[in-house]
């Protein structure tokens, strides 16, 4: 009846046939889910597309086809499926030009669950990768960190961030900032905190001790990341819909002219001396290396070529090596520093989404989104030591500040794994709330606790990292994405 209907004998149409999982996220080798696409006419005949594709993809492409505005990021950042239309018949992704016969952007992990409703904000996992460092005071009252270590969460549906005493345990009066928040920097000296705010293009500053919010501070389009030089004289955000890195004057509080990079630039971190700056250009495979030399706002290097759908970066502690995990390609490349070359790609878990390097710098950890698992790289060799199970959808890594164990974040279940970093053994997962969809780690800088947002529950939980307990849940605002701490 389709096929012979007017629509389909008279305009172009589209039949899309496909299922549901037929299982649970941990199967190994990962579980296939059959989909037949049908047209009118521009469907490449008997092919069978290789392409990771989701059910956010198959979203993606109607909304492309139709011209339509997307409903949440996880559709916005899914790759479309391209391969399956006869070159340049393909529908266009808006406010991108084509690539061959179509757009190629972000996939989305197939484990990863959408959003409670259409509506709602999704978690963008690059925020997790903001990196830390020593902010210049904007006010003479900015002088000192807050008497407590205080975690800082970024509420993106509630365009707030909620300050979490950790020796009280007490959440403060929510502090509003702008439109959907993603992303936050913290000061070494705990004075200020920066967060990104994605739908309003701008970064807030924060006084951790007033617990007042400073001038807002414009970049680009969508920015989404933020890093700040180790001698506190400038932040660098990235603004993935402008294709640009803005530097912005921690002294005067203005942003520089922006810095052309890579496509949809995300994720970027800072070298410990404070020389480079690594841009992860996700709809690009590359890596854009910026120059930084004191008050000159930087200077972008040719891009370095590493897997598909760069996703995560940590830089060792010595500075000498980059590391960066490729969604798409299923590896690890290393950059060396000093040459800014890509070197031989380690192959790692399904869908690498985070990354850690222990603070001795001998072992890089990669955690495999859609395999479950931790993957140990030991740094010398450049080869990989023995994988370990963890939770369903692993999403975060930090190491604690013992140096001892890796906790791993799994959404699904509402855990968190402990990962001995001597034995490479796990233990018990650490119950941190069913249904919480726990998306972030962050280990406090002092003393053994880590606090995990729980993205879905809207609330963080604390984590001795010693006795390995979760020792209490506090509520937040809508829809926590990331969290920085004041020491």
């Amino acid at each position: 009846m389709i096929t012979r209907s007017p629509a389909w004998r008279t305009q172009r149409s589209l039949a899309i046939i496909t299922f549901d999982e037929d299982a649970y996220d941990n199967q190994h080798p990962a579980q296939h889910v059959a989909t037949i696409i049908l047209g009118s006419a521009a469907v490449r005949r008997g092919y069978v597309s290789h392409v990771r594709y989701t059910h956010y993809s198959l979203l993606r492409t109607i909304e492309a086809a139709l011209g339509l505005g997307t409903l949440t990021r996880n559709d916005r950042y899914a790759e479309p499926v391209n391969d399956v239309f006869v070159h340049g018949t393909a529908a266009t992704v808006p406010g991108s030009g084509p690539v061959g016969a179509a757009v190629a952007a972000p996939a989305v992990a197939a484990s990863a669950p959408t959003a409670p409703t259409a509506s709602a904000p999704t978690v963008r996992p690059w925020a997790r990768y903001a990196r830390a460092g020593r902010a210049v005071p904007t006010s003479p009252r900015e002088l000192s960190a807050p008497l407590h270590q205080t975690a800082f969460v970024v509420n993106s549906a509630s365009n707030t961030v909620t300050p979490v005493d950790l020796v009280t345990r007490r959440a403060g009066t929510p502090i509003g900032v702008g439109k959907d928040p993603q992303a936050i920097a913290m000061a070494p000296n705990g004075a200020t905190a920066y967060v990104v705010n994605s739908r309003s293009g701008s970064v807030t500053p924060i006084s951790t001790v007033a617990r007042q919010p400073g001038t807002s501070i414009p970049v680009g389009s969508d920015p989404q990341d933020i890093a700040i030089t180790p001698d506190g004289r400038t932040a660098y955000v990235t603004d993935t819909g402008s294709d640009s890195v803005t530097p912005i004057d921690l002294l005067t509080g203005q942003p520089g002219k922006p810095i052309p990079v890579g496509t949809q630039p995300q994720g970027i971190a800072i070298t410990p001396n404070g020389r480079t700056a690594f841009v992860l250009n996700w709809g690009g495979s590359s890596v854009t290396p910026i120059s930084i030399r004191p008050g000159r706002p930087g200077r972008a290097g040719r891009p370095i070529p590493v897997g598909g759908y760069p996703f995560a970066i940590s830089i060792a502690p010595d500075g000498t090596t980059a590391y960066v995990a490729s969604y798409g390609s299923d590896t690890v490349t290393p950059i060396d520093v000093a040459t800014r070359k890509a070197l031989r790609p380690i192959p790692v878990g399904q869908a690498p989404d985070a990354l850690a390097v222990t603070p001795d710098g001998r072992t890089v950890y990669a955690v495999g989104g859609d395999s479950d698992t931790l993957t140990p790289i030991t740094v010398a060799s450049g080869t990989t030591m023995p994988v370990v199970p963890v939770g369903f959808s692993p999403a975060a890594v930090a190491i604690s500040t013992s140096g001892r164990n890796a906790f791993v974040v799994n959404t699904i279940p509402g855990t968190v794994t402990p990962v001995s970093v001597t034995s490479g053994r796990a233990g018990k997962p650490i119950n941190v709330g069913t249904y919480n969809y726990p998306t972030a780690i962050e280990m406090a800088p002092s003393g053994p606790l880590a606090v995990v947002v729980g993205t879905y529950a809207g609330q963080v939980t604390l984590v001795n990292t010693t006795t390995l307990r979760a020792i209490g849940a506090i509520s937040v605002g809508n829809y926590p994405v990331a969290v920085a701490i004041a020491p």
